[in-house]
């Protein structure tokens, strides 16, 4: 058992699709909100959860160009379509992998994640292998035996296939008795997720007594023990296993995204930091005066500063360094300065305010 550089845990092969993920080199596809089942430990929350709705990362889709800004914005090297059941809408996820695939420079890597439903079926999947998609990550139904048959055909068709599963204390046999269907039906590796607590799905755990592990925000407590165990028996299988705790999305993958992106749309009075956040100077105008007034009197105090006119949020924008070295002067002349860091997301939420 090996550990990787953000403290997952692997056997064997790490698969190409966790790799890439967790250096945030993946456009998160979300397909749709819509599937056929309803498993009491899924996570989605209630904005996505039985909604036939579209993301691309956290931005939400309302065509094409929105799902190809966001994978340029990231540099994207990859796509992971997820859901719900992206399945269901294959028509839309092959639709998407072909736009990307004409405006992206490099070759992409694409898995998806998929239900073991009859839907699952020969023409679907022959419509995902024609588009391109190199790894498919089954979840099997835990509560009943599942007998994986849309695996079995994934597997005979040529697609890297294998087993995504929740860590859920108390299923540590069924979950292991799917694992060696799944290995003996051509399955190379699996996929083992640290369960997570969220408002959808709270009260069914809760029900079930399961609780939140002390000092954590959403990980299940018995979960990574349980991981650990079903890790433990894939090494025995032969295959190769990732277990990938609740804190991998924040840590690494959404963290990793952000800087990627964070470079791609940082203005040039912006500067890029490790958190990452886009931190920048601001100078508001004093009481009663317009913008384009303000403009003039900054340019007649520093003439060469680059400024840039926040026209929608009726402020001027700089350098936070070069504004902190004016800042006496510009006080002087009764401008409300500060410095604030915003997320490097398609909504530019702001995290950080400092008043100079």
């Amino acid at each position: 058992m090996k550990t990787t550089k953000y403290l997952s845990y692997v056997v064997g092969e790490l698969p190409e699709g966790c790799r890439l993920c967790m250096k945030g080199m993946k456009l998160v596809y979300f397909a749709t909100g819509l599937c056929g089942r309803s498993c009491f430990y899924c996570p989605l929350s209630k904005e996505r959860k039985g909604k036939d709705v579209v993301y691309a990362d956290e931005v939400p889709v309302k065509d094409l160009e929105d799902v190809l800004a966001e994978a340029k914005a990231i540099d994207a090297r990859g796509v992971g379509v997820t859901g719900g059941d992206p399945m269901l809408r294959v028509g839309r996820v092959v639709e998407v992998l072909k736009a990307l695939r004409e405006v992206l420079p490099r070759k992409l890597h694409v898995h998806l994640y998929a239900t073991t439903q009859p839907h699952v079926n020969e023409p679907s999947l022959g419509k995902l292998l024609d588009a391109g998609v190199d790894e498919l990550r089954f979840h099997p139904n835990l509560e009943v035996v599942d007998e994986l048959l849309p695996l079995k055909l994934a597997v005979d068709m040529g697609f890297e296939a294998g087993l995504e599963v929740p860590a859920i204390p108390g299923f540590e046999d069924k979950i292991c008795k799917t694992i060696e269907r799944a290995e003996k039906l051509g399955a190379s590796f699996v996929v083992i997720n640290e369960l997570e607590m969220t408002e959808s799905n709270a009260l069914a755990l809760q029900i079930r007594g399961f609780k939140l592990k002390a000092g954590t925000v959403s990980a299940v407590q018995g979960s990574w023990e349980t991981a650990m165990t079903l890790l433990r028996f894939v090494e025995e299988l032969g295959l190769s296993g990732h277990f990938c705790p609740a804190y991998i999305k924040d840590s690494a993958q959404f963290r990793n995204r952000l800087r990627r992106k964070a470079r791609s749309i940082a203005m040039p009075h912006e500067v890029v930091t490790r958190d990452p956040l886009l931190v920048k100077g601001i100078i508001e105008p004093p009481q009663g005066s317009s913008l384009e007034e303000a403009l003039r009197r900054v340019k007649s105090i520093a003439p060469e500063l680059y400024i840039y006119v926040n026209t929608s949020k009726n402020r001027l924008e700089c350098n936070y360094k070069e504004l902190k070295k004016l800042s006496e002067k510009l006080k002087g002349a009764g401008f409300r300065l500060s410095i604030v860091g915003e997320l490097p997301t398609s909504f530019r939420e702001q995290v950080m305010l400092k008043p100079l």
